[in-house]
């Protein structure tokens, strides 16, 4: 750095400059800047001055000027300072000394963001190669050289190969592509490219112009990156949104969609094709009962079974967790199509080995065939599923074709289910109630709750008819809950009134027991009603505590804990084992009434009352038989000291206001009527 006076006298040298010209700065100080540098003009230099640096503190005598001159690039002299008025010595060394170190400053700033964006351009993903205004390559990156196959040597000093797409001859090649850039300052698309080895790749280019200071091109710069990945990872994403990831069948959306292609080709060739949807039985059975993992390598080994039976020109899908979707082609008749379902059938059926466990299972088909059973793809699947359900409730392993009728069934039951729904917002709902006696005294000494759904026009649904509907669509757990609220009010209420002390029961749905609050949900309801746990007991399937049994075992004695009873409803009729049965934390079992039904009829049914109820003294259980419908059964069950009894001999279940009315008699008359009173 040099400073000059008005005259070009040189006042100021710092070291970068004594050492650059060779000089002491006693020597140098002694010169101008014409003697230094021979043909440098001052009033050149200074025709066009602009400030290189900030300007010094208020009062400094000199102004630092960067000038352009052609003896800049002979001299790299870049940098000139003018005095504008002649300070003194002490002065003008302070304040140029303070303008190198800012000078300095700023070029270690300049040379760190030079670096930073040599590291951007060096490790960045997109291609890159810096042209100069012909379209020969100056520099590339590393990221072009791993794109293309070309080396740095091979392409800089040379007309880049980076634009041999062959969509750019449509835009009338590189020149003119190049002159687009110049119009507008950049061109961009999608192209076609090709790589050193011929390989074809698609490509997104962006070429831009690089201006100097007078606005003419100086340099091109092209950018692009490899989209054949990116596509890639998109395909991969579709792939996996329409397979399915463990056993890589299509799923249902791309199972529709082969189906509307078969019916399409149907309707011009004539051709008959069958819908087929497979359910396995008892699935969720083996998932809570074996696990997640014994549960997907049965569906993996299910599928290979299934693929091995059908055609290369059927489809198969996963349409659901436990469900399959076939399409048959070339499905001449029906008797055609009953033969592939049998070995499909078989197929499932043939013992499955995993984890060192064998296991069998059966599955139910159901089956629509095309065009007999609908036109739109929506129909053929509606029907089969409708067919499918059908096979379910006639207790599955086994297939059926759709009829017309199952149709209408179908339509009957969507139109209840709606129905339900309404009923569930609109508070249809009733509560009955069935005493339970004690005998000898025939004493009501509790009730079980029954829920009942009244129409609004007055007629009652069957609970055949509308539970197990519920059961399916998950309404039974808001219908549930409204149960046990208002069993456990009606009690208190009952109790409240002098006919206690009373004990109500209340059925707890498959829904219910498996939902991880119910212990909470029955805890806050007897807080509301101020029902005493111990006037409560809870009933429960052998089906639903064999789901899962440490979980059962689990909630029940969160029930124990607050002092509610616990209840198995039809006991003999699932498939508890008694080592299970002593883990339970019970208080009451129930006789089914199938074997209530059978006293005095043979002495099966009764072998097997006696059985219950010296399992139940041997476990300190108190046991209810429900289905009580005349006195021979009454008499034996007191016979054989059964605890309590439950059913029409007695009473029907009632609502609120007539159970309340006959326990006000039962009161009044100190039991109900006996088989002495009635003759």
């Amino acid at each position: 750095m040099l400073g000059v006076d008005a005259l070009g006298a040189i006042c100021y040298a710092n070291a970068a400059a004594l050492e650059r010209f060779a000089r002491t700065r006693q020597q140098i100080e002694t010169l101008t800047i014409q003697q230094l540098l021979p043909g440098f003009s001052l009033s050149v230099a200074s025709s066009e001055p602009q400030p290189l640096l900030a300007q010094p503190a208020s009062g400094a005598s000199f102004a630092v000027m960067a000038h352009s001159s052609p003896v800049a690039s002979d001299t790299e002299l870049s940098h000139l300072i003018t005095l504008l008025a002649p300070p003194s010595d002490e002065t003008l060394h302070q304040q140029l000394a303070d303008l190198t170190q800012r000078y300095r400053a700023a070029m270690l700033e300049i040379s760190h963001q030079l670096r930073v964006t040599t590291q951007l351009y060096e490790n960045a993903i997109e291609g890159m190669v810096v042209m100069d205004a012909n379209g020969v390559a100056l520099s590339v990156n590393h990221a072009y050289t791993n794109i293309t196959g070309y080396s740095m040597q091979e392409v800089i000093g040379k007309p880049t190969p980076l634009l041999r797409g062959d969509t750019l001859e449509e835009d009338g090649g590189q020149a003119k592509i190049f002159e687009a850039v110049k119009q507008s300052g950049q061109w961009r698309r999608e192209i076609l490219n090709r790589r050193k080895n011929g390989e074809s790749y698609t490509e997104m280019l962006t070429v831009s112009a690089i201006p100097d200071t007078q606005n003419n091109t100086r340099n091109f710069v092209a950018v692009f990156y490899d989209l054949s990945q990116v596509k890639q990872c998109a395909d991969d994403l579709s792939e996996k949104g329409h397979h399915d990831a463990l056993t890589g069948l299509p799923l249902r959306n791309l199972f529709l969609d082969r189906l509307q292609q078969v019916r399409d080709h149907a309707l011009r060739s004539g051709e008959r094709f069958a819908v087929m949807i497979i359910g396995l039985d008892g699935f969720r059975l083996i998932n809570d009962s074996l696990g997640n993992d014994f549960g997907d390598q049965t569906l993996i080994a299910m599928t290979k079974r299934l693929t091995a039976q059908l055609r290369g020109s059927d489809t198969i899908a996963r349409i659901g967790g436990d469900e399959f979707g076939i399409i048959q082609r070339e499905a001449d008749s029906a008797d055609s199509v009953a033969v592939v379902v049998s070995k499909l059938l078989d197929a499932i059926k043939n013992p499955l080995h995993i984890h060192e466990q064998t296991l069998t299972i059966s599955a139910s088909i159901g089956v629509s065939l095309s065009p007999d059973d609908g036109d739109t793809p929506q129909e053929l699947m509606r029907n089969a599923n409708v067919a499918l359900s059908r096979m379910k409730t006639q207790g599955g392993d086994g297939f059926r074709f759709y009829t017309a009728a199952m149709g209408e069934k179908a339509s009957q039951r969507l139109s209840l289910e709606s129905q339900l729904r309404k009923a569930v917002d609109n508070g249809e709902f009733i509560l009955f109630h069935q005493p339970k006696v004690s005998i000898p005294e025939r004493r009501i000494v509790g009730m079980e709750s029954l829920i009942r759904w009244r129409l609004p026009d007055g007629s009652m649904v069957s609970p055949g008819a509308f539970i197990p509907l519920a059961e399916e669509t998950g309404l039974i757990a808001p219908m549930g809950e409204w149960v046990l609220q208002t069993a456990c009010r009606d009690a208190q209420a009952l109790n409240e009134a002098g006919f206690g002390p009373l004990h109500v029961a209340v059925n707890l749905s498959g829904r219910q027991f498996q939902h991880g609050d119910i212990a909470k949900f029955v805890d806050a309801t007897l807080s509301q009603t101020r029902l005493s746990p111990k006037r409560l007991e809870l009933e429960i399937t052998e089906s639903i505590v064999m789901r899962d049994v440490e979980k059962a075992i689990g909630v029940m004695n969160q029930f124990k804990e607050m002092g509610a009873g616990i209840a198995v409803d039809d006991f003999g009729t699932g498939y508890s084992s008694l080592s299970y049965l002593k883990r339970f934390p019970l208080s009451t079992l129930k006789i089914d009434r199938a074997f209530v039904m059978g006293v005095g009829q043979g002495e099966g049914d009764e072998a097997i009352i006696l059985a219950i109820l010296g399992l139940a003294r041997s476990l300190g259980l108190k046991v209810v038989a429900e289905g009580v419908e005349d006195w021979t059964q009454a008499s034996f069950l007191q016979q054989q000291h059964c605890d309590m009894i439950q059913g029409f001999l007695f009473s029907k279940p009632l609502p609120f206001d007539e159970l309340k009315a006959l326990l006000e008699q039962d009161r009044q008359s100190g039991g109900l009527p006996g088989p002495e009173k009635e003759s």
